[in-house]
């Protein structure tokens, strides 16, 4: 309640920097935690840019990951926190 809305990361500026992205944590479109960023695979002529979530339970974080694009994550507006809100719980 009383959030600002959140940006698409095309649309931040100035730019998003690797260090403000890796070790950020990532929601659910419900507020869920998804995990966090743990790396970053560049965009090539042939492939989007990617960003590689580590998930797992509180005893082993990043047992398991997630393979995201990241034109598909948006942030806060103080770039604290991202979501993925295309991700639906299994």
């Amino acid at each position: 309640m009383g959030a600002l809305p959140l940006v698409p990361i095309s649309a931040l500026s100035p730019s998003l920097s690797t260090n403000e992205f890796i070790g950020a944590e990532v929601r659910s479109s419900d507020d869920k935690i998804i995990g966090e960023v743990r790396n970053v695979i560049f965009e090539t002529d042939d492939h989007p840019a990617h960003a590689i979530v580590a998930s797992g339970g509180f005893f082993t974080p990043g047992e398991a990951s997630i393979v995201a694009p990241v034109r598909s994550l948006k942030a806060t507006q103080d770039r604290s926190v991202f979501s993925l809100p295309c991700w639906r719980w299994r």
